[in-house]
């Protein structure tokens, strides 16, 4: 069964950067030019192009410039986590940031810890990241805050 979440298109870049709270050029580049959200083909002219995981995307890394992280750390950390992680970069536990970089969890066991900084791919020294790590929270339906 197809998850219409992913798959089916309810938002313009205008309605989802107001949804967001953030500018449309921004949320465009992001869509368009840095291909960090997931896009899907328009029915119309100027119909909705992004599913509800692209809204949740967009969400996401706007949390982290609002964390304090750097336009650039975060479109290049994305980047790099869409490639290794794809869909499962929304799951719980699979992201956090440390005040400058993003970074994922690769551990192939959920319950397993293995971060590394997203945009190079490097490995991190476990205790000095448990002290410094800022997980995603999560609430009671499991949606990222």
């Amino acid at each position: 069964m197809t998850d219409t979440r992913y798959t089916t298109p309810l938002y313009t870049i205008r309605s989802a950067a107001t949804h967001v709270g953030m500018t449309s050029s921004t949320l465009g580049r992001w869509a368009h030019k840095e291909h960090l959200l997931t896009v899907l083909p328009a029915e119309t002219r100027h119909g909705a192009r992004l599913p509800f995981s692209a809204l949740v995307e967009a969400q996401l890394f706007w949390a982290f410039r609002q964390g304090g992280l750097s336009m650039k750390a975060v479109e290049s950390g994305m980047k790099s986590v869409r490639e290794e992680l794809g869909s499962n970069m929304l799951k719980e536990g699979m992201l956090a940031h440390d005040g400058s970089d993003i970074l994922m969890n690769l551990a192939k066991n959920s319950r397993a810890e293995e971060w590394v900084r997203a945009r190079d791919l490097q490995t991190t020294i476990p205790k000095i990241v448990e002290e410094g790590l800022r997980l995603i929270t999560w609430d009671e339906h499991h949606n990222p805050q």
